[in-house]
């Protein structure tokens, strides 16, 4: 096991790290470029490391990092962004397959789900479900 001083220095150096990663509203932190006003992006309005906004890419690679931080940053008040904090059904009739969630204004079948997806085999939304758009 390493001294307590070495453990210590590595945290505090994990801890500067990550600060400024999200310090720079202007840079992404999930892939790290600069963000141009021709891009798309998600802003988040508190940070977790510090103080300012949080922007990330709406790009598929920086777009798991947003949600990711979305979970974090909303944890308590269930006000997500990105995330929906409803559980999905996928189900499958004779017309298709269709999507329903616990949450009336789900943000839609490809965000992620808090309470999962599970699959059924179903004609349409059960009670307590709601249709989703895709």
């Amino acid at each position: 096991m390493p001294c307590q001083h070495a453990v210590i220095d590595q945290i505090a150096a994990e801890s500067a790290h990550e600060m400024e990663r999200y310090s720079d509203p202007s840079v992404c932190p999930a892939c790290r470029q600069v963000i141009t006003r021709r891009q798309k992006t998600v802003v988040f309005d508190r940070n977790l490391y510090g103080l300012g906004v949080v922007v990330f890419h709406t790009r598929q690679l920086c777009l798991a990092a947003a949600a990711d931080y979305d979970k974090r940053v909303h944890r308590e008040d269930q006000q997500y962004q990105l995330n929906c904090p409803g559980q999905m059904l996928r189900a499958q009739s004779r017309s298709g397959t269709f999507s329903c969630c616990t949450q009336r204004n789900c943000r839609g079948a490809k965000s992620p789900h808090a309470g999962g997806i599970r699959w059924q085999s179903l004609s349409e939304c059960p009670d307590g479900y709601f249709p989703v758009r895709f």
